[in-house]
């Protein structure tokens, strides 16, 4: 069996995924989510042009700061989540190392990006009221909290069934016991935490299609990020050790001759 994989490799092949995970993440908004943002702005202009100011960035620099926001959020996740990989990366479930590092990003993608959006979609550009924007934000980073507690006890769960005798079927079973206790803590999450507390004020067929472009904007760069993420640990997992230099012994009279 290989060599565990250095902290500084796990940082190096998170950051590229993740970078290569921003860059189709802002192509696919660029091409498919920015008319429908630029048809929400209008339609806003339009219902309360009294209330409109200039916008104090341009379109233009809006849609390259959606860039430059998509790298910063992938390096962020790419330091966390590299770390935790070369600290746990042999006590994550999975055959195989890239094996293991996908689904730690993958998971992580569910806990803090694909659970809090299913409870708190995103919404068009003039949508939300000033006054509830820290309870927004609460709820929101709340939902991501527990979504990464919830994933962290459904791991320790899996040790802890792995290690049971196999009397029971989710001793037999770890791996789907766990995932379906984890399925019904964020089921409970998504019922009981309060839903948006802002009005949507805009036609529903352009809410639903920029909520649906925003999502699978998400699952792209997650889904990228898992796969290049796992892809970049196993091969690099794979390279032999570099051999070391056998020193040969010294011959007498050799340097003499």
């Amino acid at each position: 069996m290989s060599a565990p994989l250095s902290l500084g490799a796990a940082l190096k092949a998170a950051i590229l995924a993740a970078l290569l995970a921003a860059l189709l993440a802002t192509a696919w908004h660029e091409l498919v989510s920015e008319p429908l943002i630029d048809q929400a702005i209008q339609l806003e202009a339009l219902r309360q042009p009294a209330e409109m100011e200039p916008a104090p960035v341009s379109r233009d620099m809006q849609r390259i700061g959606l860039g430059v926001q998509l790298a910063l959020y992938g390096l962020t996740w790419a330091l966390a989540l590299g770390g935790v990989f070369s600290l746990a990366q042999e006590a994550l479930p999975g055959r195989g190392r890239g094996a293991r590092a996908a689904l730690l990003v993958g998971g992580a993608g569910w806990a803090v990006a694909l659970l809090p959006f299913l409870k708190y979609p995103a919404n068009p550009p003039g949508v939300g009221e000033p006054a509830t924007l820290e309870l927004r934000q609460v709820l929101y980073f709340g939902l991501m909290a527990l979504g990464a507690l919830g994933g962290a006890g459904a791991l320790l769960l899996w040790h802890w069934l792995h290690r049971r005798p196999a009397r029971t079927w989710a001793a037999q079973h770890p791996g789907p016991a766990a995932l379906g206790a984890y399925g019904l803590f964020c089921l409970a999450l998504l019922a009981l935490l309060p839903s948006n507390p802002d009005p949507t004020p805009v036609p529903a067929d352009l809410l639903l299609g920029f909520r649906l472009r925003a999502a699978l904007g998400l699952v792209c760069f997650w889904a990228v990020f898992a796969a290049a993420f796992g892809l970049l640990v196993q091969r690099w997992s794979a390279r032999p050790a570099a051999p070391r230099a056998v020193q040969q012994p010294a011959v007498p009279g050799a340097e003499r001759s």
